[in-house]
């Protein structure tokens, strides 16, 4: 028979989570090898999958059957619990038509949104209400239909195949299953019988979730993973069968061959499916003031346009090369209809710009467009930075525009909420995300399921490299890394199940999230457009399409992002409004010569994406003096560029020759000095090189980014065309500045968003540099949260001479403010205590002044909003030093401090008056003030533990403190500054406290080792001591012991790491065995002129520790240096002053 006799109507691909194994493309491709006309998609549920299904469908030449396995609930809908009465069954639906996908759309979100339950649930009132457009199958074993007859309740099978009769007339089908399971035998059966009774047609499905048969074994895994239980685990999920894959037309005619409607029925439905989806742009109007005199969006859009030009340039009369910006950008936003995406966008900016909350000057590339800078969505420029308008919209490339927004973190919610009221609440939402199977964790997890050592599956998974966020695929990893090779070598049958199965599942949905920014607005109820979504448990309704549908759909999708140096500024500037000084952050001078210094001393803790240590070092080398400088910096730093920055480094002052790929490329390339830096360069090389129009050049980079070799080999040859005629290049130069181009295509940075985010950062390097305490403040209360930030940020303070006093309920607020130029710790970092308590104290305070002790405090709030539990947090915190007595005296008498108080509360509420109160004028209350209990004082190591545990780190000191000295000495680097760029696989020497010691032993030996917690003043790392180096130093190694580690960093993944310590000693034993300074010169990095300065501190330095210098050449080789004969002292201020030359991390003792 043939193949195009049969459609395959009951599908799961992946969006079914962890129970369909097929990927969409893989999944439609097999219907086409198959000769198959069309296919269906009914993922559990949900619609997740219906629009790239759609889309590959159309693509590959195949009629796309949308549909879903919806549950249905024989109660009703919003029954819970015992309530939910007859259970629930799984029913097929398909859409016909555009009504039919409509109120497909509603069924699921109904689910969802009024019917969850463990599962999406509808009930039949509203399958009634929603059921025009669609066609309906009765499932598997699980359907309603099939269910009732395998219990025996035919007469109530027949009556409910009759109900679903009476709701979808002859778009009814009973469905026939044979996965060679015994009870589907009795389902057929009962369902052939009902269907001649109730002349219901049948239907052959079979209920795919895998596409090859072998897939079983890979699908079993999964189901594992879903349950979180092993393979040989009697109780887990498994399903009966083998045999849900795609099978052939052939293979279903045969297994329906006694029932030949089975098969012609699958032909009928594909007939009646007439299904067309809308992919124009669904914009909401926007509503145009009547105070403008404009008719148009059009004509609004213009007027604000051309009032910004003049307000923003501050006349009139506009400058040329403004008008003609001006007017290029009106045409092209004209020709491609956007007006409206404009004024929708511009007005929610603007509306929050009034209700003061802070927005950025722009992200991305939006801040190439001069109208949206005229309308106040950006915040820059561009013409002085020579921004281009063509890598934001594209006249040869008509794509919706794409506006992120940076708003402050804390209020970001207040422009969503604006953005509800203004265009409906049911016409916006946020957008799905799905989390995939990504190579190193589909690693372990199937590891786990197959009961492969912790220890192999870790080895792989870390083995696994990660290029640009992106890591290396298991198909790739088996085929390139040794790890994965020496494991395929021993032709074990668990590892090549293993690599087998990762293999096969790497890339699935795994959950859904919610997108961090996207936003859609509708123009119409949202659920017309796109079926929506909750999470049990959550409140926010989001789209079930994911970004890439809602925008592939004409959707309007805008990302509202919460940026937290939004906040930070917002903050720095009303510590200071406080204090009576007004600062417009939009207005400050560009060229600062205090904020340029503090970039070029590498000063930039807190600075805005300038902060990391590797950024520091290049900071001191290029000595910033213009915006220009920071722009190329924030896009230079980064995987790839990087290794670019010496030269660019050199070329500025004139240590390297400046060279051109081409001499016509200076004007373009003279700013970075040569160095293809930013996209737009490439864009720009290609129109001035090649008359390419500056839409088609983009057009080339877009192919080059993302490898698209097909346009790349065709546009290749127009580029070279273009380059002879026009300045007659040899052909071997032009293959060379291609080849150089697209080298840069693939990681070169949009130089918009860097000159936009490059503004933030001065902006925050100014505040540092002129309000040191305000900023610093505003900074640590944006870290309180995280706790680990902290503790870096005070150590700035006390390099920056800046005093930050503990919490004190006497003068601290909730967040971190300044007084008198010192920083008072804010009473929110300590746990247990809540804004409302926080605010009883300070209430209390303004009211009564400052307590003088524990009673006096008690007496002045109210301690049932402020309650022991708090009061406990606070005093053991250090937040009660200020009052009378120890810690230890004040926290065992809160009990009798609290009954006090509420003494003293009856008395002011008491509704008698005495005779006393009468006539006395300055009545005292008749409640005795006690005394403080007897404790005998807490240690210190006790108040600083105490400290730690309620607030996350110490503040009142550090049990480090009495050896900083040696800890800056002996350490490579501090904790925080760990980074994968820099430091994976690399030895350190590092100093710290110990804490959550462990220790081990080895499964195969027996051998003892440990694992501990490395702590040091800004940071910390997980160290593990393998039985080796554990038996030479165990008596170094325990809980709240000061010590120095040597070993290497080996990273886990992106943010978790590890030292594997070679050797361990106490700091007293370092210090009194240090014997060799060690100074680490790269030769690219460290000037001839720091070297010199360097010998001369040496030399000036006498004594009997010996230098060791390790030279690394440009071509990455290192040479060792031993200068013999030669002794120095290595004083704390030698030490500081070599690192100031040649590098933090570059200098160390042992």
């Amino acid at each position: 028979m043939p193949q195009d006799q049969f459609i395959h109507l009951h599908n799961h691909s992946h969006y079914s989570l962890l129970d369909g194994l097929c990927k969409v493309k893989e999944f439609v491709s097999k219907a086409k090898e198959f000769d198959m006309p069309g296919i269906a998609l009914t993922d559990h549920g949900n619609m997740f999958g219906a629009i790239e299904f759609y889309n590959e469908c159309t693509a590959q030449g195949i009629k796309p059957i949308i549909g879903c396995e919806t549950y249905m609930t024989r109660g009703g809908r919003t029954d819970r619990g015992k309530n939910r009465g007859g259970g629930m069954h799984h029913l097929i639906l398909l859409a016909k038509n555009e009504i039919g996908f409509q109120n497909l759309m509603q069924l699921s979100s109904i689910g969802y949104l009024e019917g969850f339950y463990y599962k999406p649930r509808i009930d039949k009132e509203v399958l009634r209400k929603h059921s025009e457009g669609l066609i309906c199958l009765t499932a598997c074993l699980k359907g309603e239909v099939a269910s009732l007859i395998n219990r025996g309740q035919f007469s109530d099978a027949r009556a409910t195949a009759k109900e679903y009769k009476d709701i979808f007339g002859d778009d009814f089908y009973l469905e026939l299953q044979d996965h060679g399971i015994p009870e589907e035998d009795n389902a057929r059966k009962g369902a052939i019988e009902i269907a001649k009774e109730l002349d219901i047609k049948l239907c052959g499905t079979n209920d795919i979730h895998y596409i090859e048969e072998k897939d079983w074994e890979a699908h079993d895994i999964m189901l594992c993973m879903q349950s979180g239980k092993d393979l040989d685990d009697p109780t887990r999920m498994r399903y009966e069968t083998h045999d849900i894959y795609f099978k052939s037309g052939d293979q279903m005619c045969e297994l329906f061959k006694d029932q030949p409607q089975a098969i012609e029925s699958t032909l009928e439905i594909y007939d009646k499916i007439n299904l067309k989806l809308d992919f124009g742009y669904k914009y909401p109007s926007f509503p145009i003031p009547e105070s403008s005199g404009c008719k148009t969006d059009l004509e609004f859009f213009e007027k604000i346009c051309r009032e910004g030009l003049e307000a923003r340039l501050k006349t009139s009369k506009i400058p040329k090369e403004y008008q003609e910006r001006f007017d290029y950008e009106f045409g092209i936003i004209k020709d491609m209809g956007f007006a409206s995406y404009f004024l929708i966008t511009q007005d929610f900016i603007g509306q929050a710009r009034l209700q003061g909350i802070p927005v950025g000057p722009g992200r991305g590339s939006a801040g190439g467009s001069l109208l949206a800078y005229c309308m106040g969505i950006t915040n820059l420029d561009p013409l002085p930075y020579n921004l281009l308008f063509e890598r934001f919209l594209n006249p040869e490339r008509v794509t919706m525009p794409d506006v992120d927004i940076d708003f402050c973190m804390r209020r970001r919610g207040e422009v969503i909420d604006y953005v509800k009221e203004k265009y409906g609440e049911p016409n916006v939402a946020q957008v799905i995300t799905y989390g995939r199977l990504a190579p190193k964790a589909v690693l372990k997890d199937v590891a786990r399921i197959l009961k492969i050592s912790y220890g192999d599956a870790d080895k792989l998974s870390k083995a696994i490299p990660v290029t640009f966020g992106k890591p290396l695929s298991i198909q790739k990893s088996m085929e390139q890394l040794p790890e994965f090779k020496e494991k395929i070598a021993l032709n074990d049958e668990t590892f090549n199940n293993l690599f087998e199965y990762a293999k096969t599942l790497e890339g699935l949905n795994r959950q859904t999230g919610k997108h961090a920014a996207a936003v859609v607005i509708a123009p119409d109820k949202l659920v017309k457009f796109s079926p929506l979504y909750k999470r049990n448990g959550e409140e926010d309704v989001v789209t079930q399409f994911d970004m890439k549908a809602v925008e592939g759909i004409g959707l309007l999708k805008m990302d509202f992002l919460g940026l937290k140096t939004l906040t930070v500024i917002y903050d720095t500037l009303e510590l200071l409004k406080a204090e009576g000084i007004e600062i417009d952050i939009e207005e400050i001078p560009i060229d600062d010569e205090k904020t340029y210094q503090l970039f070029s001393d590498g000063l930039t803790v807190g600075v805005f994406q300038f902060e990391s240590a590797g950024m520091q070092e290049y900071l001191k080398r290029l000595k910033p003096t213009r915006i220009e400088d920071l722009i190329a910096m924030n896009a230079l730093y980064r995987p790839g560029p990087m290794d670019n920055i010496p030269s660019f480094i050199e070329r500025k002052f004139g240590r390297e020759e400046v060279t051109y790929p081409h001499f016509c490329l200076e004007e373009i390339l003279k700013e970075t000095y040569g160095i293809i830096v930013y996209q737009e360069q490439i864009m720009q090389i290609a129109a001035e090189l090649c008359n390419f129009s500056l839409g088609k050049a983009d057009i080339l980079r877009r192919a080059m980014g993302k490898k698209d070799l097909g346009k790349m080999e065709k546009m290749k040859k127009e580029f070279i065309q273009g380059a002879v005629e026009k300045h007659n290049v040899p052909e071997k130069q032009i293959n060379e500045i291609w080849e150089l181009i697209f080298k840069f295509a693939n990681y070169g940075f949009n130089k918009s968003h860097s000159a936009c985010y490059s503004w933030v950062a001065y902006q925050t390097a100014y505040l540092k540099a002129h309000y040191p305490a305000h900023f610093m403040a505003a900074m640590m209360t944006s870290e309180m949260s995280t706790k680990d930030g902290v503790p870096k940020l005070i150590e700035e303070c006390k390099k920056m001479e800046l005093e930050v006093l503990q919490p004190n309920v006497n003068d601290s607020f909730d967040t971190f403010t300044v007084h008198e130029n010192k920083i008072s710790f804010g009473m929110a970092a300590v746990k247990n205590v809540g804004s409302k308590a926080i605010n009883e104290i300070v209430r209390a305070r303004k009211e009564f002044g400052k307590f003088k002790d524990i009673f006096d405090l008690t007496a002045n709030i109210d301690t049932k909003i402020c309650s022991k539990k708090a009061l406990e947090s606070l005093i053991l915190g250090g937040a009660c030093d200020s009052l009378e007595g120890t810690r230890a005296e004040k926290f065992a008498s809160v009990e009798i401090a609290i009954t006090y108080g509420q003494k003293i509360a009856e008395e002011k509420n008491s509704d008698q008056v005495s005779m006393f109160d009468i006539f006395a004028e300055n009545s005292e209350s008749s409640a005795i003030k006690p005394k403080l209990a007897f404790a005998a004082p807490y240690a210190k190591e006790v108040e600083l533990q105490n400290e730690k545990d309620l607030i996350g780190f110490y503040v009142s000191g550090h049990p480090l403190n009495n050896f900083r000295a040696e800890i800056i000495a002996f350490s490579s680097l501090t904790l925080d500054e760990v980074d994968k760029k820099r430091w994976d696989g690399k030895e350190v020497q590092v100093c710290g406290i110990i804490s959550k010691f462990r220790s081990l032993t080895t499964k195969r030996k027996q051998e003892k080792m440990c694992s501990l917690e490395l702590e040091d003043f800004v940071g910390k790392i997980k160290v593990l001591v393998f039985p080796r180096p554990y038996a030479q130093c165990q008596d170094a190694i325990g809980d709240d012991l000061i010590v120095k580690v040597s070993g290497r960093i080996e990273f886990e993944d992106e943010d978790n790491y590890k030292i594997n310590a070679n050797k361990i000693e106490s700091i007293v034993s370092a210090s009194e065995n240090a014997s060799w300074m060690n100074c680490e010169i790269p030769t690219d990095i460290v000037s001839k002129e720091n070297l010199l300065k360097v010998k001369e501190l040496l030399e000036e330095s006498p004594g009997t520790c010996k230098v060791r210098f390790k030279l690394i050449a440009n071509d990455g080789n290192s040479y060792l240096v031993e200068p013999s004969g030669f002794g120095i002292n290595p004083s704390q201020k030698l030490i500081a002053e070599i690192r100031q030359l040649i590098g933090e991390q570059r200098v160390w003792l042992n």
